[in-house]
């Protein structure tokens, strides 16, 4: 005790013509917190000071060299650094002071955290600790007692003080009451054994400080510090759910893939794991990081530095969080009960052409924040989002990135300029939603990114049944600020909108949202709340567009025979075209049926022609057409569709999987791979992209690396070993046969379980030279109409090129010369 005495003393003494200190606050393994006054200031700061023996073995260069590091972090839920030095030996630095208490005290008093409140205050420290990930700087002390809560939000502590202890530690072999630098309770294993950390430690020590908060105990407990980083090596992972049963399956899922043993086998990144925490939550999301400007007192959204509403720079403090918010906005719509327009401004700030701006020519419609608090709004929302995308991308001077890009920067702390560098855009749209019953307020603001400045901003309060109005009005005031030329049709399309009853939209809207899953379960959810939303209103064209949409693509994965499902999807765009005929996506859906299914090469090329001219931002549309152009063996106009597919859609790993295949049909095979690899880089499970992997192998002879693929492929899929054995042992006997023979076999294997292409199997048998073989399967191929429009020009056939029955189908096919 006296010991402890005396260096209060000390510290007190040395510090004193800068800080008043006036009484300890906490102790750790490495440091002292003491509470003080800032003399200079006059404010209250907490000054934490390294021990001794660890201060000696840190030194003032390496310690001051990395707080200075950190000093650069700047973050709505971390912990500032004020100031750092060394003092007479001892290392310190200091911080506001927080007199919230930590996250600790709320675990000690509550024991278990309700779900939705664990969920709200990880998005929080998540995003802390994204953006220092972001700074190459890993935390490596996650726990409760480095969270500290005001006004019931987090703020996170000790950013990078555990890289400047935890280097010299390695080094010198220093240890705190006998364990490695960190808190064994939350400590990784990769850690825990000193080996090189990065983000996904934190990643680890997040999982199992959530874990703590869910279910009231840690997820590893030994009897000591050593026995505790021993359980985390050695012990499997335990199920939050098998502690507490009433926690969701997906949730628990989430944490044991974050507590994985090998960082491999954790998330890539801390954006991932709050996106698959966020299913339980999404009105968690937007609480982190509101700010509210002193100067005009609107909210913005997070990561902004000047306010949409006056054009200050934005200095405002942290909210309390979204569900206050919405409280007050619910009430303000509820009072006013009635359709209430308030535009409160379309201006132009530094970005008006008068100013000298760039033109503005890209654009990427970030995801709607969800302000409502309400988790049930989710499809809502999402399909808010499509609609808005949709409608801006008739703009056709404007390119409009595809909604699958976007949607990676759900609740994405990124700057604006560095999600338009990704993009490869000019600016970026934001805005928000709250819906209160029937009432519906809606913001956004028009960002440009090089330099970034706001050029215009809105804000809508409308009756539900008038929510399409809102997506002209933005679109044409969008139009406007870029200074684009409309062609009379889409300034005829702009000046046009329709109510919708609130049940119909909220039907159109769930469906937008389980389509855009891109499964065949989201598809035919969606099929049945766009059946209901035409059943109750006929007249509704959008829907009756979206119903042909996906129901073609529900026959396309093979989710309905598509003898069934092609008739049902051009009847509904059919339908959707004699009610607007501006539909861009009905026009790409009957193209596709013409194409695909009916040969009907010319009426196809023409609606695909309308359908980008209408929608020149239709990345699927423009995918589409590129399938058509090979098909007409116009290679290089398919390979340049491709491409402005992809610029519409960057961060969609099937985009390019369809420029790969493009490259496929015409025979650059090695081309075709660098595009696959591209693709797997972005989602590596992504089959398609590993089956045209082995298909632009094979084709370039290179069996070893196909039958490598194929054995990557059945892994994947869990077949049992026996497949990837058999297939080994055929291609070690015979060699490219023995491939295309187990080929066979498992095609033949696949089509007990379901429908299997007869195209397929007329490859094999034309790779292994059997052309009465491959020709019987083509002519089964051509009775039932299937995937057959890529014939004339595909790879797969060259051997049979010359064999007049070959050259019979491809003339009852009818292609053009």
């Amino acid at each position: 005790m006296g010991a402890m005495s005396q260096q209060y003393e000390q510290i007190r003494a040395v510090l004193a013509d800068r800080y008043l200190i006036d009484r300890e606050v906490g102790r750790g393994g490495a440091a002292t917190v003491y509470r003080a006054e800032d003399r200079k200031h006059r404010r209250r700061v907490a000054v934490k000071v390294l021990r001794p023996e660890v201060s000696q073995a840190v030194g003032p260069e390496r310690f001051l060299r990395e707080i200075e590091i950190v000093a650069a972090l700047s973050h709505p839920h971390i912990l500032p650094l004020y100031d750092s030095g060394d003092a007479d030996g001892y290392l310190f630095y200091v911080m506001p002071y927080v007199d919230g208490g930590t996250l600790r005290d709320l675990m000690v008093r509550d024991r278990r955290v309700p779900v939705e409140e664990t969920l709200r205050l990880a998005h929080q420290v998540a995003g802390a600790l994204a953006h220092a990930h972001r700074h190459n700087i890993v935390h490596r002390d996650i726990k409760p007692e480095n969270v500290l809560l005001t006004e019931g939000n987090a703020l996170v502590t000790d950013f990078g003080i555990g890289k400047a202890v935890c280097d010299v530690c390695e080094d010198d072999h220093i240890t705190i009451a006998g364990t490695p630098i960190g808190t064994p309770a939350y400590m990784s294993p990769e850690q825990s054994m000193g080996e090189d950390v990065d983000a996904r430690s934190d990643i680890y020590s997040l999982a199992c400080l959530l874990f703590e908060m869910l279910t009231g105990r840690p997820p590893f407990q030994g009897s000591t510090a050593q026995a505790t980083l021993v359980l985390h090596a050695v012990q499997e992972i335990p199920s939050a759910r098998a502690r507490v049963p009433e926690l969701p399956q997906y949730l628990d899922e989430a944490l044991q893939r974050a507590m994985a043993k090998s960082p491999d086998d954790r998330y890539e990144t801390v954006t991932e794991f709050v996106q698959a925490l966020g299913l339980v939550s999404t009105a968690a999301v937007p609480a982190a990081g509101i700010v509210t400007c002193d100067n005009c007192g609107m909210e913005a959204l997070p990561g902004r530095t000047v306010c949409a509403h006056c054009g200050t720079q934005l200095i405002g403090r942290p909210r309390a969080g979204v569900q206050g918010l919405s409280r007050r906005w619910i009430a303000a719509a509820v009072t006013t009960f009635g359709v209430v327009l308030s535009v409160l401004g379309m201006w132009w700030v530094l970005g008006s052409p008068a100013f000298g701006a760039q033109q503005i020519e890209s654009l990427a419609i970030l995801p709607l924040a969800d302000l409502s608090g309400d988790s049930a709004q989710h499809h809502f929302v999402d399909g808010m989002h499509d609609a808005l995308i949709a409608e801006i991308a008739q703009i056709g001077a404007l390119k409009v990135i595809s909604r699958t890009s976007v949607m990676r920067y759900r609740g994405s702390e990124e700057s604006v300029p560095e999600i338009a560098q990704t993009l490869g855009v000019d600016a970026v749209l934001e805005g928000s939603v709250v819906r209160a019953g029937d009432s519906v307020r809606i913001t956004a603001q028009l960002i440009a990114a090089d330099p970034e400045r706001h050029l215009w901003a809105g804000t809508y309060d409308r009756e539900l049944r008038d929510v399409f109005a809102v997506y002209t009005e933005v679109a044409r005031a969008i139009a406007r600020e870029v200074v684009a030329e409309l062609t009379p049709q889409q300034e005829a399309r702009l000046a046009v909108s329709r109510a919708v009853d609130p049940e119909v939209l909220d039907a159109y809207l769930q469906g937008r949202y389980h389509a855009s899953r891109g499964s065949v379960d989201g598809f035919r959810r969606a099929i049945t709340l766009f059946e209901t939303a035409v059943e109750h209103d006929s007249l509704f064209a959008p829907a009756h567009s979206a119903l042909a949409l996906s129901t073609h693509l529900l026959g396309f994965y093979g989710g309905l025979p598509e003898h069934i499902a092609e008739p049902r999807a051009k009847a509904a765009a059919e339908r959707a075209l004699a009610l607007d005929g501006g539909l861009a996506e009905a026009r790409a859906v009957l193209a596709g049926i013409q194409a695909m299914h009916e040969w009907d090469w010319s009426a196809a090329e023409r609606e695909y022609e309308q359908a980008i001219a209408l929608d020149p931002s239709s990345a699927i549309a423009r995918a589409w057409y590129a399938y058509h152009l090979t098909s007409m063996g116009r290679h290089e106009a398919a390979i340049a569709e491709a491409r402005r597919s992809l610029e519409l859609d960057p961060l969609n790993p099937a985009a390019r999987v369809v420029l790969a295949d493009q490259l496929l049909y015409d025979r650059q095979y090695s081309r075709a791979i660098e595009e696959l690899q591209q693709a797997l880089a972005l989602e590596p499970d992504l089959d398609r992209a590993w089956e045209v992997m082995e298909d632009a192998h094979a084709l370039a002879g290179d069996y070893d690396a196909a039958v490598a693929v194929r054995r990557r492929r059945l892994t994947a899929a869990g077949s049992a070993p026996t497949a990837a054995e058999g297939l080994a042992r055929s291609y070690a006997s015979d060699g490219s046969a023995g491939y295309w023979r187990w080929r066979l076999r498992w095609l033949e294997r696949q089509s007990e379980l379901g429908y299997v292409s007869p195209s397929r199997v007329a490859q094999a048998y034309a790779a292994l030279g059997d052309a009465d073989a491959a020709m019987e399967w083509l002519e089964r191929a051509y009775q039932a109409r299937d995937a057959m429009e890529l014939l004339q020009v595909s790879p797969y056939f060259d051997a049979l090129r010359h064999d007049l029955r070959f050259q019979a189908l491809l003339e009852r096919m009818a292609f053009p010369d």
